[in-house]
C-alpha cells in the first residue's frame, strides 16, 4: 500500500529472543522504502548481521516475492526468485524462544503496542528449519513450495 513508514521499516516476518521491553531480535525480514532486508542475531543487533538489498524496484500494488536465508555462515536475500545480495555473518547458531513469530509487525513491547506494521498483504509466509538453495527459492517464488 505504501513504501514509507514512520518506524523506518515495515516488518514482513520477525521472531524475538524475549518478550522484554529490551527485545533482541532472532531474525526478521523487512521492507524499508524500495529495499528489503534480512537480519539474524544471537543476542544483540549489529549491522554485521544485517543484509540489505540495494536497487530493488519495489512498487505498490504489485506482488513481490521476498526471501531471506541464513545457513549458519551466510545471509542471502532474494527478490522474485533472484538472489540480490549476500554476505558472511558471524552468527553461527541461534537460540530458540517461546516468543511467537510475528507476521506483519514487530513484537509487542510492555505497553502492548506493535510497531513497524506492514502496509499491504502478506501471503504464504514460510519458515524452514534449513536454508533453502537458490533453485528452491526460485521454485517457491514461482508458487511451487518445497516438500519440506
Amino acid at each position: 500500500d505504501t513504501l514509507t513508514s514512520p518506524w523506518g521499516s515495515r516488518i514482513v516476518l520477525s521472531k524475538y529472543h524475549s518478550e522484554s521491553p529490551t527485545n533482541s531480535i532472532s531474525y526478521w525480514l523487512t521492507q524499508r522504502g524500495d529495499e528489503v532486508e534480512v537480519f539474524v542475531s544471537r543476542i544483540r543487533v549489529t549491522d554485521e548481521d544485517r543484509l540489505t538489498s540495494s536497487g530493488v524496484d519495489l512498487t505498490t500494488g504489485t506482488w513481490t516475492h521476498i526471501a531471506g536465508t541464513w545457513d549458519g555462515s551466510h545471509l542471502r536475500l532474494y527478490v522474485d526468485g533472484v538472489e540480490v545480495a549476500s554476505k558472511a555473518t558471524t552468527v553461527a547458531s541461534m537460540d530458540d524462544s517461546t516468543v511467537p513469530v510475528n507476521i506483519g509487525a514487530a513484537e509487542a513491547f510492555a505497553d502492548g503496542q506493535r510497531s513497524a506494521l506492514f502496509s499491504g498483504s502478506i501471503d504464504e509466509a514460510y519458515i524452514f528449519d534449513r536454508a533453502l538453495g537458490a533453485s528452491e527459492i526460485e521454485r517457491l517464488a514461482d508458487g511451487d513450495p518445497p516438500a519440506s
